[in-house]
Protein backbone atom coordinates (compact mmCIF):
# COMPACT_ATOMS: atom_id res chain seq x y z
CA UNK A 1 0.00 0.00 0.00
CA UNK A 2 1.30 3.66 -0.76
CA UNK A 3 0.63 6.75 1.95
CA UNK A 4 0.75 9.95 0.46
CA UNK A 5 3.23 11.39 2.79
CA UNK A 6 3.81 14.99 1.12
CA UNK A 7 1.28 17.49 -0.81
CA UNK A 8 3.21 16.99 -3.88
CA UNK A 9 3.14 13.34 -3.98
CA UNK A 10 -0.64 13.92 -3.40
CA UNK A 11 -0.49 16.34 -6.17
CA UNK A 12 1.44 13.50 -8.58
CA UNK A 13 -0.80 10.45 -7.40
CA UNK A 14 -3.81 13.07 -8.49
CA UNK A 15 -2.31 14.00 -12.15
CA UNK A 16 -1.16 10.33 -12.75
CA UNK A 17 -3.55 8.02 -11.07
CA UNK A 18 -7.44 9.58 -11.09
CA UNK A 19 -9.20 7.04 -12.22
CA UNK A 20 -7.55 4.32 -10.20
CA UNK A 21 -7.03 5.74 -6.04
CA UNK A 22 -8.69 4.70 -3.31
CA UNK A 23 -11.68 6.98 -2.04
CA UNK A 24 -9.45 7.11 1.48
CA UNK A 25 -6.49 8.32 -0.55
CA UNK A 26 -8.15 10.75 -2.43
CA UNK A 27 -9.02 12.45 0.50
CA UNK A 28 -6.22 12.40 2.23
CA UNK A 29 -4.44 13.81 -0.88
CA UNK A 30 -7.00 16.86 -0.42
CA UNK A 31 -6.27 17.85 3.17
CA UNK A 32 -2.32 17.38 2.16
CA UNK A 33 -3.12 19.99 -1.29
CA UNK A 34 -5.42 22.32 1.20
CA UNK A 35 -3.11 22.33 4.04
CA UNK A 36 0.17 23.19 2.07
CA UNK A 37 -1.65 26.25 0.95
CA UNK A 38 -3.31 26.96 3.57
CA UNK A 39 -0.21 27.67 5.73
CA UNK A 40 0.69 31.28 5.90
CA UNK A 41 4.77 30.29 6.14
CA UNK A 42 4.72 28.27 2.36
CA UNK A 43 7.66 26.65 1.78
CA UNK A 44 9.22 27.61 -1.67
CA UNK A 45 9.02 23.82 -2.67
CA UNK A 46 5.31 24.05 -1.70
CA UNK A 47 4.87 27.37 -3.50
CA UNK A 48 4.97 25.78 -6.89
CA UNK A 49 2.29 23.07 -5.49
CA UNK A 50 -0.25 26.09 -4.34
CA UNK A 51 0.03 27.95 -7.77
CA UNK A 52 -0.65 24.61 -9.26
CA UNK A 53 -3.71 23.81 -7.45
CA UNK A 54 -5.17 27.24 -7.62
CA UNK A 55 -4.71 27.15 -11.68
CA UNK A 56 -5.84 23.45 -11.62
CA UNK A 57 -8.88 23.63 -9.47
CA UNK A 58 -10.15 20.65 -11.83
CA UNK A 59 -7.74 18.92 -9.00
CA UNK A 60 -9.98 19.45 -5.84
CA UNK A 61 -13.29 18.75 -8.27
CA UNK A 62 -11.95 15.70 -9.00
CA UNK A 63 -11.27 14.73 -5.33
CA UNK A 64 -15.13 15.97 -4.61
CA UNK A 65 -16.01 14.02 -7.37
CA UNK A 66 -14.66 10.52 -6.04
CA UNK A 67 -15.53 11.54 -2.68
Amino acid sequence: MHFIKSPKAALKTLRHGVATITRKKAKRAKEMLLEACVEDTVVRRNKSICETVRNKDYVVSTIDHLL
